[in-house]
């Protein structure tokens, strides 16, 4: 990764993958979201790694990964935490104004506690059409889908339920979109896809859906940054700087670039 050092601080990416490897020790390859959200945002400044470049466990499509978890966390593609406060429709993807493929994801967060947030309905845009999903029920621009699986844009785009979650797939754009309806909600796009919104954080601003697509009254929006903590025991904590050093070892195999 040597080259790309001057582009994108390593640090937070590494500091990412400690967190991920420290929470989850038992689910194997958690440290490649870290890993492809670094090569993706070095990606954006032009420089390319080779797959086979990356740890065993981290090879094959290489694929940005952005996380809706918790009581509500949001891990965008490039590893960055924010958390959200407030009743909001949340731009998650929305496309640019280059992008190849038109695709958008939006969320509406409702408030189920005190200082709890749920995730209540996802919609997707795939060029004019709108895909609304909720706990009960989806519908493709106010139609009612009877069956899954169920198919838009000539058998293209595929939507389908998988150990209880709903499953979006568009292979040919290379975007996969996850929700297990509750708090999990998982958006994997191919490195290079060009994309904007909240999770692609480009211009930095939280996104708010300007389409209403899901609310049908204005909502106050509020996200921020948000520190992650974890418990890792020493010795973990020895196993996790081993798998994670890939990212700030400039000896390694990184410091041979594209």
């Amino acid at each position: 990764f040597v080259d790309a050092y001057p582009f994108v601080d390593r640090v937070p990416y590494y500091n990412s993958c400690i967190t991920e490897v420290c929470s989850d020790p038992d689910t194997e390859g958690v440290e490649c979201s870290a890993i492809h959200g670094y090569v993706a945002a070095a990606f954006l400044h032009g420089i390319r790694f080779e797959s086979e470049l990356l740890p065993r466990i981290c090879r094959g499509p290489m694929m940005n990964v952005c996380d809706m978890y918790g009581t509500l966390h949001l891990k965008t593609f490039y590893q960055r935490v924010l958390h959200i406060e407030a009743e909001c429709e949340y731009q998650l993807l929305e496309p640019c104004q280059d992008s190849e493929f038109g695709v958008g994801v939006s969320v509406l967060v409702l408030k189920r506690g005190v200082d709890e947030y749920n995730l209540q309905a996802v919609a997707v845009t795939i060029g004019d059409q709108v895909l609304r999903i909720t706990q009960e029920a989806a519908s493709v621009d106010g139609k009612w889908i009877q069956a899954l699986p169920h198919y838009l844009v000539d058998g293209d785009v595929k939507i389908f339920q998988l150990d209880s979650k709903v499953i979006v797939e568009w292979k040919k754009a290379g975007i996969e979109i996850k929700w297990n309806l509750g708090q999990q909600l998982q958006i994997a796009t191919r490195i290079g896809f060009k994309t904007c919104g909240t999770c692609a954080e480009f211009g930095y601003t939280p996104k708010i859906s300007t389409e209403n697509l899901l609310a049908s009254t204005d909502l106050s929006c509020d996200i921020y940054e948000h520190e992650e903590t974890y418990q890792c025991t020493d010795e973990r904590h020895q196993q996790a700087h081993e798998m994670c050093e890939t990212l700030t070892n400039i000896d390694g195999k990184f410091g041979r670039c594209l």
